[in-house]
């Protein structure tokens, strides 16, 4: 059955549009920051400075030897500037939400700390009257017309479709008997790929419209890890890209993996991306033109590694500073791009990337003022630019809307 949102609720948004969607930071633009460049490596996240590079923070040209990285240092908040903004839900209405994604003409996001999601209009109305459970450990992944959720049920891996307005279709598959440490999820044309990790082993197994794949199959096999996290991007109607990092147990050395895939199995070996005994998890994988844009935490860092097609790193990886946790990444058809995050000063931000991954200007902070409330920011492009879900220090659900090059 469809959730509707009560009909006092919106009165309330009209309400709280006014309290929480003013300018969060005030003041004019500042000029833009520059990185600068320092070798990669696995040395824990030191590194030695090579000078200076672009300090306007345009495009930077790759480096002609080993893969660069240019670190960014954290800098004061410039405004927000927004073009709409839309109260979903009401302080204390609902928990932290995150994942925001495009489904047909409506939203989609996932709970945070709570299993289950939301559905909403692009004007944050009717909105789910609170969050559609599915079972434990759940993620889901959107299209036009439909949604996919793989999730925990009993003790099992299971996988279920629903329309655009939360209504389950169908019945759920049966993937796996087994309760995994972590899930990540990606559609592939009208099916998807469910990709989980046990102790020992990182699998998937694909869904089509026929029902699952005839069986599992290994992107890792027989190492003792732990930490798994992925990420999934669709490459086209019939392809995936997937990104995952744990740790390996033997000798505590964080990887991080790239291949891509089908519903029936890997295309080729996967490929080690970062090897180090610095902590390294992967937050989010999105398309580009060129191929992808990873997104890694390291510590109080946030990476983003420009990838080819087939995962080779085809520009500078570009080390941000001063960052308490990394939120994702959004590619706008411009090739611009968005970066989220809760900054180290308590204040969740967005800052813009040029298609290469280097900053445009600084961070704009969500928050006027910093705050130790719960923070959740969930974000995804849009035909004219971004939307940004932000759970505000009042514990608002506030949908923005930022504009974006034209192409």
């Amino acid at each position: 059955m469809r959730a509707v949102v009560k009909g006092n609720l919106g009165a309330v948004a009209l309400i709280l549009l006014g309290f929480g969607c003013s300018d969060p930071a005030g003041g004019e633009p500042e000029s833009p920051l520059g990185p600068t460049e320092t070798a990669s490596g696995s040395d824990g996240g030191a590194s030695r400075s090579r000078g200076s590079a672009n300090a306007s923070g345009g495009a930077v040209e790759p480096w002609n030897g080993e893969p660069a990285t240019l670190d960014v240092p954290m800098t004061e908040c410039a405004p927000l500037i927004f073009d709409s903004c839309q109260a979903v839900y009401p302080s204390g209405a609902i928990s932290a939400l995150g994942r925001l994604q495009r489904l047909g003409s409506r939203w989609l996001a996932e709970g945070v700390w709570d299993s289950g999601f939301v559905v909403f209009d692009a004007d944050g109305g009717d909105a789910s009257e609170g969050f559609v459970r599915t079972g434990s450990l759940d993620r889901a992944a959107a299209s036009s017309d439909d949604f996919h959720v793989a999730s925990i049920d009993d003790g099992k891996v299971v996988h279920r479709r629903y329309d655009t307005a939360g209504n389950a279709l169908g019945v759920p598959v049966l993937l796996a008997e087994e309760t995994p440490d972590e899930i990540a999820l990606g559609r592939v044309g009208d099916g998807s790929l469910v990709v989980w990790s046990t102790p020992t082993h990182v699998v998937a197994r694909g869904v089509t419209g026929a029902g699952p794949a005839d069986d599992v199959f290994h992107l890792e096999t027989d190492v003792w890890k732990d930490g798994f996290r992925a990420a999934l991007a669709s490459r086209d109607e019939s392809e995936i890209a997937i990104a995952w990092s744990d740790r390996r147990v033997a000798d505590s050395h964080h990887r991080v993996f790239f291949v891509r895939a089908d519903t029936a199995g890997a295309r080729g070996l996967p490929r080690t991306l970062i090897d180090s005994l610095a902590p390294h998890r992967v937050v989010d994988l999105e398309r580009t033109d060129a191929g992808y844009a990873l997104v890694v935490a390291e510590g109080d860092r946030a990476l983003v590694v420009p990838l080819s097609e087939w995962g080779d790193q085809v520009g500078p990886t570009y080390r941000f500073f001063g960052i308490s946790r990394v939120y994702g990444l959004a590619v706008h058809a411009s090739g611009e791009m968005l970066l989220a995050a809760l900054r180290s000063d308590g204040r969740d931000a967005v800052l813009r990337l040029d298609p290469n991954g280097a900053p445009r200007g600084k961070w704009m902070c969500l928050d006027p003022s910093p705050s130790d409330k719960e923070h959740s920011v969930g974000l995804a492009s849009t035909d004219e630019g971004y939307a940004v879900l932000f759970r505000s220090p009042s514990e608002q659900e506030l949908l923005y809307y930022l504009s974006a090059p034209r192409p």
